[in-house]
């Protein structure tokens, strides 16, 4: 077996028992654990292939004055030496291919963390919304007009804005119309509320999320011509 996804072989209670499921997905934390792994294992292989080019040198030398004097048991020694560094070589070669596998089960993984996170909090937007639209609904009946969420996202960040004209700080009841920035402008100039920072984190996850499988996609193999 290799370091790659495991598979869940447990069947579905009330179904057959001798059906497999399909694979099951590994964790993010699963697939960096995964990929530091075969990474930790070809390190080690590697620095052992180096030692064993050195020793082999070494034997060589003196397998040939051992040989010289008609012991030939070194030959064994050496043979030995290279049979383990041709293996080791064939076992780094299927660990690279395991390493692109694990590379792209990771990225796969970042994906499916990304999504999940836009997901909890697309739920937790939800839930906020809900609750302002009802107090939104309150305000539009006190106020005789309709207010929509887009008025909590225009209130004017304290400090950045002064009254059209002059250098006194707003009125509570002034709007954007009536005001004008500091000078030198403040990067920010409006306040943030939750439900937006809630929004440009969802859309921000769901970029992150769509590129990576978008890189998933262009790294396959393009399909075989019939």
């Amino acid at each position: 077996m290799n370091f790659l996804t495991k598979k869940n072989q447990m069947a579905k209670k009330g179904t057959n028992t001798m059906k497999e499921q399909e694979p099951e997905l590994i964790t993010l934390v699963q697939a960096e654990e995964q990929l530091a792994e075969i990474t930790a294992k070809k390190n080690e292989l590697t620095t052992r292939s180096e030692v064993l080019h050195r020793s082999i040198g070494s034997a060589q030398h003196q397998s040939a004055r051992r040989y010289l004097s008609g012991d030939m048991s070194g030959l064994e020694d050496g043979a030995r030496l290279r049979a383990e560094l041709d293996t080791i070589g064939s076992a780094l070669d299927l660990l690279n291919v395991d390493l692109k596998q694990a590379e792209s089960e990771l990225l796969a993984a970042k994906a499916r963390d990304f999504r999940d996170q836009a997901q909890q909090k697309t739920a937790e937007l939800e839930k906020l919304n809900a609750k302002t639209a009802a107090v939104l609904a309150e305000l539009s009946e006190l106020e005789g007009m309709t207010y929509t969420h887009s008025i909590l996202s225009s209130q004017p960040l304290s400090g950045a804005w002064l009254q059209w004209g002059t250098i006194k700080p707003p009125l509570e009841y002034q709007g954007l119309s009536e005001l004008q920035l500091t000078y030198p402008a403040p990067e920010r100039k409006m306040e943030v509320p939750l439900s937006r920072r809630l929004r440009m984190q969802i859309a921000e996850l769901e970029k992150q999320a769509a590129e990576i499988e978008n890189q998933l996609r262009q790294s396959q193999p393009a399909p075989a011509a019939a």
